[in-house]
């Protein structure tokens, strides 16, 4: 509805302070960014000159630019570096990278990224591997693993009735969150006191609640949607096991806060190492 688009989370401007530092932030839905990558890019680049002139109007200094992902705030970021004359530093972590075959066009933003970025990371070695295969030569990309925050620490498991396993990442294909679903429904289907919660939001959301009604299994598998990184270490360290089964991933990281958390994790056998 009309409140959700404009007077909710998505086309809303913010300007917040956080441990002293002044954040600009601007949500908006990335609409057809698999299937029309070029408009998606066009209305990324949009939303970045807006947020831009915000933070111009503020008079605020501006020393280097630090994008994530190359498509496509990492490619648009390029014109806005260049007219400034910034400095300008790209982190790749997007799982697409790890398909064999992308679309021509986001090949030729991956490249123009790399060679007008000063700076171009790659999160893991296995990621800086394939993008050198989709560009056919090696790049120069340093392999800088992502961070874990902090309030990922370890908390002693919690005796309780029931026994959870617990799932977190964005629902899409790559995820195979259909597939977990079904495993879990062959091998705990009845088993009331078996559960498993499933955090996330993205475009297999309606999907995947579907799966579950289908399976009848409403009462032991859950939905959670999005949250935020406090409830990510609530549900974790509540749960009993964390388990995911996609089918690539550029770095991990959610299986290693759930390590970090001290939780025992269940993954797929066929699931390309990211190490």
């Amino acid at each position: 509805n009309y409140k959700q688009w404009f007077g909710g989370e998505i086309f809303n401007y913010r300007k917040t302070r956080k441990n002293g530092i002044i954040i600009y932030s601007y949500n908006y839905p990335a609409v057809a960014s698999g299937r029309f990558p070029r408009i998606a890019s066009i209305s990324n680049a949009i939303c970045i000159s807006y947020l831009w002139k915000k933070i111009q109007k503020d008079n605020v200094k501006i020393d280097l630019i630090h994008a994530h992902f190359t498509t496509f705030s990492g490619y648009n970021a390029i014109k806005l570096a260049h007219k400034n004359e910034l400095p300008l530093v790209i982190t790749e972590h997007y799982s697409l990278f790890r398909k064999w075959e992308i679309k021509i066009i986001i090949r030729k933003m991956l490249k123009q990224t790399i060679e007008n970025s000063d700076v171009f990371i790659s999160v893991s070695k296995a990621l800086k591997s394939d993008i050198e295969k989709h560009l056919r030569r090696s790049i120069d990309s340093p392999v800088i693993p992502n961070m874990i925050s902090p309030v990922f620490k370890y908390y002693k498991p919690v005796k309780k009735q029931d026994f959870i396993f617990f799932s977190a990442g964005n629902l899409n294909k790559n995820k195979n969150m259909d597939l977990l679903i079904k495993a879990f429904s062959i091998a705990f289907k009845g088993d009331e006191g078996t559960k498993l919660e499933i955090a996330g939001d993205g475009p297999e959301f309606v999907n995947l609640k579907n799966y579950i009604r289908n399976f009848q299994m409403c009462n032991q598998v859950k939905l959670l949607g999005k949250i935020n990184r406090i409830e990510m270490v609530g549900r974790m360290s509540n749960c009993d096991s964390f388990v995911m089964l996609s089918k690539s991933e550029t770095f991990g990281i959610v299986y290693r806060e759930a390590m970090a958390i001290g939780r025992p994790i269940i993954t797929s056998k066929d699931r390309k190492s990211v190490v």
